[in-house]
């Protein structure tokens, strides 16, 4: 059970799910469930019956976080408060999605998953806040943090790959934080990566998953661009002159003995815009 299943990492992971023999997949989006309403979740959960939960639900965006923080709080953490104690009741293995955006982004290196935690906006918190509440009610559980993302998704909202290559494909030039530091990744290799770690049923706790290499935000727009022939102006600048209601960690790059997809980003982004056939 997905919940979540028209965003981005929810798309792929149907698209990887639905073609295991011995899975059954129902997936959920917002319009088929809210996942604030505990009701719904309980009804919801009852006549599935699943083994699995798997929730990427999130409010992203720092400053719609920022301007919108209990509802950020209660979608991001109460949440899952929520479906953890369900899963308790119901010995249900659950999942839940997190971020890189728990860490403050000051280290020169990369993070494991043995480093510690601490955000420095809203929604950095109430990631890591949910991740609280999947550790304090279970023992059930994975928690995956993961990079940036990219890849296909049916909702409406866009992510920073998906607006940067709208403004590509319409001639415009960008900007982009030649200081910001990540490992952004492609989300059907994330969805093959969890499902990879579910099937062979590896030890309970918290991966990072990410595709190989850490990258500036700038190297891998200008690598986008050359893949789908976008021949614009890309200037190099710093993150700083983007405003922001609040701090945006500067350097999140990933790294974990086990949750690396073994894709290097280069890859990565040549078996995206082969996928999607994305052109300017």
């Amino acid at each position: 059970m997905v919940l979540g299943s028209t965003g981005c990492l929810g798309t792929s992971l149907e698209m990887v799910l639905k073609n295991e023999k011995n899975i059954q997949y129902k997936g959920f989006s917002h319009s088929d469930l809210e996942i604030t309403d505990s009701k719904e979740i309980h009804y919801a959960i009852k006549q599935v019956k699943p083994s699995i939960i798997i929730n990427t639900v999130a409010l992203i965006g720092i400053n719609f976080c920022e301007k919108n923080p209990q509802k950020t709080m209660a979608i991001n953490a109460y949440s899952v408060f929520e479906l953890a104690k369900i899963c308790r009741q119901k010995k249900i293995t659950f999942v839940q999605a997190s971020t890189h955006a728990v860490f403050n982004g000051e280290t020169q290196f990369s993070y494991s998953e043995k480093d510690m935690p601490n955000p420095i906006n809203i929604y950095g918190h109430s990631k890591l806040i949910a991740e609280y509440f999947v550790k304090m009610n279970l023992k059930d559980y994975y928690i995956f943090r993961f990079p940036t993302m990219y890849g296909p998704r049916r909702n409406k909202t866009l992510g920073f790959v998906d607006k940067m290559i709208a403004n590509m494909q319409e001639g415009r030039s960008l900007k982009i934080a030649g200081d910001r530091i990540d490992c952004p990744s492609y989300a059907l290799n994330i969805s093959k990566k969890i499902n990879y770690i579910l099937n062979r049923k590896f030890k309970r706790g918290i991966y990072h998953i990410f595709d190989l290499g850490r990258i500036s935000y700038y190297d891998f727009i200008k690598k986008i661009a050359e893949e789908i022939g976008f021949r614009g102006k890309i200037k190099k600048v710093k993150d700083k002159e983007f405003p922001s209601l609040a701090p945006n960690p500067l350097r999140l790059p990933l790294k974990s003995k086990k949750g690396c997809t073994n894709v290097s980003w280069k890859k990565a982004i040549k078996m995206y815009v082969r996928n999607e056939s994305i052109k300017c």
